[in-house]
């Protein structure tokens, strides 16, 4: 082989190692991080307008998936089970929040609840309120 015939193979070679490690590396780069999991939410309930009780409920990460969603505003006792006081009901949810606005049913414990057409459950952190 000439030394002309032997540079030119070299060159090849080492081109080829280098479009190889571009395509190696390329997917790699190009995969998108993970997507976070569909999930429920529900903050605590706020005092609202006169003498109202706000709770909201959320749902996020779930894609084009729809549901149907239900906030309800609970409020806590012991011995007798809890009260309903306030609660919405959405079909066809998506992502995004929804609030309901619940009446003060005396001063007491009160919590936010969000529940899912698909049986899954969540509940906010408990408040006294009115």
């Amino acid at each position: 082989m000439n030394p002309i015939s032997r540079s030119l193979g070299a060159l090849v070679m080492a081109g080829s190692m280098v479009v190889a490690g571009i395509a190696v590396a390329g997917p790699a780069a190009a995969t998108p991080a993970s997507a976070a999991a569909c999930s429920l939410g529900a903050d605590a309930p706020k005092a609202g307008a006169g003498g109202t009780i706000v709770g909201v409920g959320s749902r996020t990460g779930c894609g084009t998936s729809r549901v149907t969603l239900t906030v309800r505003v609970q409020k806590k006792r012991f011995l007798q089970g809890d009260v309903t006081v306030g609660s919405r009901t959405h079909a066809q949810f998506g992502n995004g929040n929804m609030s309901v606005v619940a009446g003060c049913d005396g001063n007491a414990t009160y919590f936010t609840e969000t529940l899912s057409s698909t049986g899954n459950k969540v509940k906010s952190a408990e408040r006294k309120l009115c």
